[in-house]
């Protein structure tokens, strides 16, 4: 009967110890959860920082980097919607900024 449940993708331990397995997957979303948001702020920081400035300084760079912190949420949903929050956030400053 164990032989069984272990086919079928199940473990020992997530049979008798159903909340071990939970744990992880919770701590896990609450990791993704974290550096996602952290990224997104880091990206609303650089656009206001940006939008202070005028066009042509290297406040924008800054936009690759917050990216970076997808990378430590371990999903890929993380990483394109903070680097999308960055394609906007430069699109709307090259919008708004006068150009002198």
């Amino acid at each position: 009967m164990i032989k069984t449940f272990e086919n079928f993708g199940a473990s020992i331990d997530a049979k008798f110890f159903p909340s071990s397995n939970n744990k992880k997957k919770l701590d896990n979303k609450h990791i993704f959860i974290f550096w996602t948001a952290v990224g997104a702020l880091t990206q609303l920081l650089v656009f206001f920082g940006d939008m202070l400035t005028p066009l042509g300084f290297a406040h924008g760079v800054l936009y690759a980097p917050a990216t970076f912190f997808g990378l430590l949420a371990n999903r890929v949903i993380s990483i394109w919607l903070i680097g999308s929050l960055g394609m906007l956030g430069a699109l709307l400053h090259k919008c708004r900024s006068q150009v002198r």
